[in-house]
């Protein structure tokens, strides 16, 4: 910006995003915009959150990696106003917040640890996060019998005996991806034990019912009557 020392005079080339000369006017008197200048783009940057003063940027704002091109001078800060590095991904963003492209980390919770064939478990990939701002994650699921899914949550009950483990991979927009796993010991249903009578066993969706067979009665003879 340039301004003169005696008529009040001031010529500003913008730097910013958003500026559109068709729209945006100039306040008072004897100033003029000679814009967008370079490195600017008449475009919404998307800010996280600007109502709330939240004016980072997310993976897909146009502002992202349009900044300048040069290298940062001797004046420049290397760092942004959070404090990350100022440039990442070879070219610094316009705005005050650099996009820091970092990767998501991936968790499970799950609410037992063991059960038996048949039983569903339960499994929670909502503590998954990632670090960038207005990064939504996907989610995949994979069970080591072949099972997939791609919810934050799932159930599933495995149909074997023995140790089984699940695995879920969370990837953001941008491709970055992080894994978890998490295992269940799987212990195979057994009737043996079972000596009560009519006992009904209700496993998930499924029920088992047994039966103790009852000996049959021996008729007793008839007895003859006596003649007087």
């Amino acid at each position: 910006m340039s301004a003169g020392s005696s008529d009040g005079h001031a010529d500003i080339d913008p730097r910013y995003d958003d500026y559109n000369p068709s729209t945006d006017f100039v306040s008072g008197s004897g100033a003029t915009i000679t814009g967008p200048g370079a490195d600017s783009v008449n475009a919404d940057p998307l800010f996280v959150g600007a109502a709330v003063g939240d004016y980072r940027i997310p993976f897909n704002s146009p502002a992202l990696n349009t900044g300048n091109p040069a290298a940062l001078g001797l004046l420049d800060s290397t760092t942004d106003l959070a404090g990350q590095p100022r440039v990442v991904g070879g070219r610094r963003d316009i705005g005050a917040f650099e996009y820091q492209h970092q990767p998501p980390t991936a968790s499970i919770a799950q609410d037992l640890t063991s059960a038996i064939t048949g039983q569903p478990v339960h499994f929670n990939g909502t503590g998954s996060a990632d670090p960038d701002p207005g990064d939504t994650l996907s989610y995949s699921w994979s069970f080591d019998d072949g099972a997939k899914a791609s919810t934050p949550t799932v159930q599933h009950a495995f149909t074997t005996a023995g140790a089984h483990v699940v695995q879920l991979t969370v990837t953001d927009p941008t491709g970055l991806s992080a894994s978890a796993s998490a295992s269940v010991h799987v212990a195979a249903l057994t009737l043996s034990s079972l000596t009560q009578s009519h006992v009904t066993w209700a496993l998930g969706k499924g029920l088992a019912t047994i039966t103790r067979k009852s000996k049959p009665r021996r008729s007793r003879p008839a007895r003859r009557s006596r003649s007087s």
